[in-house]
């Protein structure tokens, strides 16, 4: 749009009218022509008056393209720096936005690497071809002064300088002038930007505030990336080692089969467990079986080849990719490497932990099966080494497709469970933060088998998911779950605005007729489908073009609240939360408890200030302490749910935990 000028419409024939009048007057009466000589002399003043207009309006132009010039480039900034993803691309746009609109001789712009060293990443002018050098931050130096200062510091005379001395970069390029603004995020600066010249120069207002617009965009879009690159990280690798988790492993097993094929070389999977972990949780605490998992993890990535992968599955499993070896004369030396791991103590803050471990071996030639038997094969091994006694190592064999037959078996058995009723739930209360209420309770399926006694969710909802006998047993789950809640809301005053959670999985979402059973069950009983949540992990949401999107579209079209579960552990996307309709989000425990937790923070901070914008509630999982509560508080978590409130606990002592007398149950893993 053109700039419009500061005078109105119209104003310049008006002012020339006068003359124009005068003029025809002297062709048409020649007698009058000193008396019009007179009146023209009179007319100078008007002249001029017009001459300033004229010169003030054409100022006025200048200056109105000028600001839309500059608004142009800060719009296009801002665009790029919603798009980008590297940081390189961030400070180049920078430094491209002050070097078009600012006259100078230099822009530059000095940025943290790893160890807190302010270094030179981009320029323009004499900048784009200087050294790498580094930026004093220390008492007395420019940086310093302007990383301790908020908005531009500006020096029209370097020379008269006084609050600090000048840089030597600054100093061999004969910079007489400039202004510096620091670029931060909420939390932390991310660097200084800096524009000189070599001549004395007067700075205006509007050019510092150019500058620290440029510095806006700059720190906020950094503080972006370096959110989703804490999400992208945590969403691959264990909270508590920082070793690759179950999904990442995974991938790169799947990769390794692939090269084994092509290559016809040899993968070999070796999964350890530790032994009698339990006695170190229950005798020394959670805290120091979280100490011993996470001084192991660097002591087991030293002992394997840099092509290899050290992960943790979960638990006390890790397991090791040996990816690319030549044959099992290979497989055995590199196990033997992995097994000396555990012949030293291994130093915790709470002392030298002695721990073995049991290792099955399962070798692969040219990945001639997929990554879903080799592991299961390694695991086969694994539990044939532990029942051998400690610190054993097995390798799979033939004989043990008899393992095989155990599940069979346990398949059988599970069948045989869902049809006399030997299924239950168990339910675990979801509070408030700001007072302690219940306002929710997870249903969580338990077994207590005729013939196996307790047999951990673990074991058996894997199984059943790879039955199909998941769908009997959520099906199960969200009557009987519907059923108590109905009974609950009728007869006990304090659960009036009580809901209940039952997990789906992604087995369930990929079925048709999924939303018509859940609507079913909230009719046969009674129950307002607000009243019901559905928890979903994020691996039901991998497949965008498959079934789940449209159930989960039509469970909130009926009034069904829909809970992202285990936030953090899989392929975490804030992408799903504004292409699928979900109310509320679970950030998964390992964020919040134990000493990995530290480095959940980002991630509960970031999650929550999402949450907020995007009107979902955070409920925190796993909290445990005091403290827990009160740092997930103080990153905004509204929900908790965790040992601290309580175990689960069977249907009939609901109501002493709505009551407030909650009744510990026996630890059990959930669901």
């Amino acid at each position: 749009m053109r700039p419009t000028s500061s005078l109105p419409a119209g104003w310049l024939p008006a002012a020339l009218a006068p003359l124009a009048v005068m003029a025809a007057w002297a062709i048409a009466s020649p007698d009058l022509v000193p008396g019009l000589a007179a009146l023209a002399v009179a007319a100078l003043p008007l002249a001029l008056v017009i001459r300033r207009l004229l010169a003030s309006a054409a100022r006025a132009d200048a200056r109105a393209r000028e600001r839309a010039s500059e608004h142009q480039v800060l719009a296009q900034l801002g665009r790029d720096a919603l798009a980008a993803t590297d940081e390189q691309d961030l400070l180049r746009g920078a430094i491209g936005a002050l070097d078009t609109i600012l006259d100078v001789d230099c822009c530059a712009a000095f940025t943290f690497d790893d160890d807190g060293t302010l270094l030179l990443s981009s320029g323009a002018g004499w900048a784009a071809d200087a050294p790498a050098v580094a930026a004093s931050t220390g008492p007395g130096t420019e940086a310093g002064w302007v990383l301790r200062h908020d908005g531009p510091i500006v020096v029209e005379d370097y020379d008269e300088e006084s609050r600090f001395s000048r840089a030597p970069v600054l100093r061999d390029r004969g910079a007489a002038a400039g202004m510096s603004v620091a670029f931060r995020g909420a939390h932390r600066a991310y660097g200084v930007l800096g524009v000189h010249t070599v001549d004395h120069r007067r700075f205006s207002d509007h050019d510092a505030a150019f500058l620290q617009s440029v510095a806006h965009i700059l720190g906020s879009a950094l503080e972006r990336l370096d959110s989703e690159r804490v999400t992208r990280h945590a969403a691959l690798h264990d909270a508590l080692t920082g070793l690759p988790n179950r999904t990442l492993f995974n991938d790169r097993l799947a990769q390794a089969l692939l090269r084994s094929r092509r290559d016809r070389s040899t993968v070999a999977i070796v999964l350890l467990d530790l032994d009698n972990f339990k006695v170190v949780n229950d005798s020394l605490g959670h805290d120091a079986g979280d100490a011993l998992l996470a001084a192991l993890a660097p002591r087991l990535t030293a002992t394997v080849r840099a092509s290899d992968t050290v992960a943790r599955l979960g638990g006390d499993e890790f397991v090791v990719l040996l990816d690319g070896v030549d044959d099992d004369a290979d497989v055995r030396l590199l196990t033997e490497r992995v097994m000396a791991a555990w012949e030293r103590p291994l130093s915790t803050e709470y002392g030298e932990v002695w721990a073995s471990a049991s290792v099955g071996v399962s070798v692969c030639v040219h990945g001639r099966r997929d990554a879903v038997d080799v592991l299961r094969e390694a695991d086969v091994a694994m539990y044939r080494a532990k029942a051998s006694g400690r610190g054993r190592c097995s390798y799979f064999d033939g004989d043990m497709r008899r393992e095989a037959v155990r599940r069979l078996r346990l398949e059988a058995d599970l069948r045989r469970a869902l049809d006399e009723g030997e299924l239950d739930l168990a339910f675990q209360p979801i509070v408030r933060v700001s007072d302690r209420r219940v306002v929710g309770l997870e249903a969580l399926t338990r077994w207590t088998s005729a013939v196996h006694g307790p047999v951990s969710p673990a074991e058996f909802i894997p199984l059943a998911e790879q039955t199909g006998l998941v769908d009997r047993i959520g099906a199960l789950a969200l009557d009987r779950a519907c059923a108590h809640l109905a009974s609950w809301r009728a007869t006990i005053p304090a659960a009036e605005e009580l809901t209940v959670s039952v997990n789906a999985s992604a087995v369930e979402l990929a079925d048709p007729t999924y939303v018509t059973r859940v609507a079913d069950a909230l009719a046969r009983h009674g129950v307002p489908p607000a009243a019901l949540a559905l928890e979903l992990t994020e691996t039901a949401l991998l497949d965008e073009r498959g079934e789940a999107p449209r159930t989960i579209a039509a469970l909130h079209e009926l009034g069904v609240r829909v809970v992202l579960d285990d936030f953090g552990t899989g392929y975490s996307s804030l992408g799903y939360l504004t292409r699928v309709a979900v109310s509320q989000i679970k950030v998964d425990r390992t964020f919040v408890s134990g000493p990995g937790a530290e480095g959940g923070s980002a991630i509960l901070s970031a999650v929550a200030s999402m949450a907020r914008a995007l009107e979902l509630g955070v409920v925190a999982e796993g909290v445990e302490t005091e403290e827990q509560l009160a740092r997930v508080k103080s990153e905004g978590c509204e929900f908790a749910q965790g040992y601290l409130f309580s175990r689960p606990v069977p249907a009939r002592d609901v109501p002493r935990a709505l009551g407030g007398g909650v009744t510990v149950g026996a630890a059990q893993p959930a669901r």
